[in-house]
């Protein structure tokens, strides 16, 4: 029990010394022995540790910030700015990936995936939508975490009679002719387990790779109907 308190009284404490830096701190030096912080609970890391951390230049980290790219805190000065840099933000932009990436992970065409944006089906790192850059980057935890709740569907879904069994670009065929929608808002159903996948295809590569029952399908869209 002492040890809860403990950590819990101790992520108070972060929380309000992060505030703090993030606020009111003016680039003057904190004496870190008597604030002693685990690496994985630090939610905001001084530029000059970003740049070393991650290998990028000031002024590149910088420009981040300023267009929403990456969440970061930068206070103005007359002499430098004071620039602190969210962690998670900036190890989410480093291991983002392309657009022709995401395409492949997920075995869909490069011009579905705005479809699957529109949806939140994704997350977007960068890209017109978000900071007005024209090349996109995506989440790459958001696409892989997609695939990982469809996988996780097909347990709940053992029991479903499976007289006819369809890939994934078929099922979205038979579903769209009755009830006309995106492959965004198809792959959102199947996500939130209201079209069902029902086995996995091992040789086939992301939403490709996921089987369903037609009769599940037909009958969904009965209920809809």
């Amino acid at each position: 029990i002492c040890r809860f308190h403990s950590a819990k009284v101790e992520l108070l404490i972060i929380k309000e010394f992060e505030k703090y830096l993030v606020s009111k701190w003016d680039g003057g030096h904190i004496d870190q022995s008597k604030i002693k912080i685990k690496d994985s609970l630090r939610k905001y890391i001084p530029l000059s540790e970003a740049k070393r951390e991650f290998g990028m230049k000031r002024e590149y980290i910088k420009k981040l910030i300023k267009a929403g790219t990456i969440e970061g805190v930068i206070h103005k000065r007359k002499s430098n700015d004071i620039v602190l840099v969210h962690v998670e933000s900036i190890k989410k932009f480093c291991e983002a990936v392309t657009l022709n990436q995401t395409s492949n992970i997920l075995g869909i065409q490069r011009r579905s995936i705005p479809k699957l944006i529109d949806q939140k089906c994704i997350s977007v790192i960068s890209g017109p939508c978000k900071d007005g850059n024209k090349r996109w980057l995506f989440d790459n935890e958001s696409i892989l975490g997609l695939l990982k709740q469809i996988d996780r569907n097909i347990e709940k879904n053992s029991h479903l009679r499976c007289d006819i069994i369809i890939p994934f670009a078929t099922a979205y065929k038979v579903f769209s002719r009755y009830n006309p929608c995106t492959i965004g808002s198809f792959v959102k159903k199947v996500s939130s387990n209201k079209i069902k996948a029902v086995l996995k295809d091992n040789s086939g590569v992301g939403l490709s790779s996921f089987l369903f029952s037609k009769d599940q399908i037909l009958d969904y869209i009965k209920g809809v109907n």
